[in-house]
């Protein structure tokens, strides 16, 4: 005897997928023991199905659900069940939609968070692909059912790829009308400023470069923990809030793949020097800047004179140059300096306005080379601390007396050729001058070689002396003196002769 033995047929299995989109048209692989004429009976309704070609199972195209959801999948032959088909189960989910994506673009090296905004975005089974480039399981993020991350792959060249998703693990794509363009990384071309302020809020900079992420929004980078939403200004600028941090430097960029640019957190601003810090009510003094580092090399200077704001020019990376205003008053107002949009410390000093120092005449008007003449001058507005500048070079105080605000005496310095050199005078150490146009002369050395005669009978009157010598100038002012107090004026022959009438004297020499 044979024995026989009867053993229940295989579940049938779905292969894959186990779930569709709810318009239908999900082609749906089962499996089967055998090859046989059935068909597909999804939640009531029933489709046909077509035999695998392996002869192995059957394949059943979804057919459209009105509502979303597991549904009871149930195999049919000759309208009857088949046998294990009961618990099969087939999801319909409704079409995820990309409405837009943000950013546009990013580098070809991938890595670029594409944040996608739509409808009907699955939680589970999220696939992401750029053209033809699928992403990986971990490179797509369900955030809700309108929002998700996109990770973008890397790819060998530049190119437009449209963003596709899956709701069923990367089996089915769904197309969209929104696209992203891989370019070369973004390159950063300037900052702008490229230092701020530590420690303190609000602070922008403007970041201008080529190939910056498009759309509407954009990432600012600052290092590797600080992450802010900049603004896209226009393609080749973005502004960026800058975060607090402390004293020193962050690369900062808008591209996690390029190599961004250096920002650099400094203290404030500190003025080392001003001068000069007085100047003349009619405006103009150049009054010269020193800040303490180079950190504002590249930043915007201006000078506060009182009420009064003056754009600096930059004379190196610490030092600054600005002109005084005018102003009606004499007297001191307070002056700042900023720099970059920041009041720099150490600058709370007084500029104090003075009248303009005018030169009315002076005397004599000539002197030797030598130096050693001293001039009288008189004029108007002679402060105390008053120097003497001959040829644009100011004196030191001490060749310079001060009698009165009009008054005063300056002893000329030596002076290399003959030459009309001209003489003004400054209140504040040569920085401003008198604007009088007024000329010292400077000529040789008189030398006195004959008198004739060079003796004479002492009488009551008065005799002629020609004094012969060299280097005689032609002056108004020529004279001869006879021992220490008695000076006579001169009648100028020649250059070598001078001709002057001495006073009546007892004996002696």
């Amino acid at each position: 005897m044979i024995p026989f033995a009867f053993e229940a047929p295989p579940t049938p299995v779905i292969l894959a997928p186990s779930k569709g989109v709810q318009t239908g048209g999900t082609i749906v692989r089962i499996s089967l023991y055998r090859q046989a004429n059935v068909s597909c009976n999804f939640g009531g309704i029933v489709v046909l199905a077509t035999p695998n070609d392996d002869e192995q199972g059957c394949t059943c195209i979804s057919p459209a659900s009105p509502i979303a959801g597991l549904v009871s999948l149930t195999l049919m032959e000759n309208n009857s069940p088949v046998q294990g088909s009961e618990s099969l189960r087939f999801e319909y989910y409704k079409s995820p939609e990309v409405l837009a994506i943000n950013p546009i673009q990013g580098p070809m090296s991938g890595g670029t968070a594409v944040t996608v905004v739509g409808r009907n975005l699955p939680v589970q089974g999220l696939q992401c692909r750029f053209g033809d480039f699928q992403t990986s399981v971990s490179n797509a993020r369900f955030l809700s059912s309108s929002v998700a991350i996109c990770l973008s792959p890397s790819v060998p060249s530049s190119q437009t790829a449209t963003l596709l998703i899956s709701g069923d693990d990367g089996l089915e794509f769904f197309n969209s009308l929104h696209t992203f363009a891989f370019k070369d990384s973004a390159k950063i071309l300037e900052l702008r400023p490229s230092a701020g302020l530590a420690g303190k809020e609000g602070q922008l900079v403007t970041v201008v470069g080529t190939d910056l992420p498009q759309g509407d929004d954009v990432l600012c980078y600052f290092g590797v923990r600080m992450l802010l939403k900049g603004l896209r200004l226009s393609t080749s600028t973005i502004l960026c809030q800058v975060p607090m941090n402390q004293v020193g430097s962050v690369l900062l960029t808008v591209d996690p793949s390029s190599e961004g640019a250096k920002f650099i957190y400094v203290d404030h601003p500190r003025v080392v020097s001003v001068s000069p810090t007085t100047g003349p009510t009619s405006g103009d003094s150049l009054v010269s800047v020193t800040l303490a580092t180079d950190d504002f090399a590249d930043q915007t200077g201006k000078c506060a004179f009182g009420e009064s704001l003056v754009l600096a020019d930059q004379i190196g990376t610490t030092k600054y140059t600005c002109r005084s205003p005018h102003r009606n008053l004499q007297g001191p107002v307070q002056f700042g300096f900023y720099v970059g949009g920041y009041l720099a410390t150490n600058t709370a000093i007084a500029f104090e306005y003075f009248p303009d120092a005018r030169i009315g005449h002076f005397h004599p008007s000539e002197g030797p080379m030598t130096g050693g003449t001293v001039i009288s001058i008189v004029g108007q507005a002679f402060w105390p601390d008053l120097c003497c500048v001959f040829a644009g070079r100011a004196m030191d105080k001490s060749s310079a007396r001060w009698l009165s605000s009009t008054l005063v005496a300056c002893t000329s310095p030596s002076y290399d050729v003959e030459q009309s050199v001209s003489l003004e005078v400054s209140n504040n150490g040569g920085y401003d001058t008198s604007q009088d146009g007024k000329r010292f002369t400077y000529g040789m050395q008189a030398t006195v070689l004959a008198l004739r005669p060079s003796h004479a009978v002492v009488s009551n009157s008065d005799i002629p002396v020609t004094v012969f010598g060299a280097h005689f100038a032609d002056s108004a002012t020529v004279s001869c003196r006879f021992g220490q107090r008695s000076t006579v004026h001169g009648n100028l022959l020649s250059s070598s002769s001078l001709l002057c009438i001495a006073p009546a004297r007892f004996e002696g020499i």
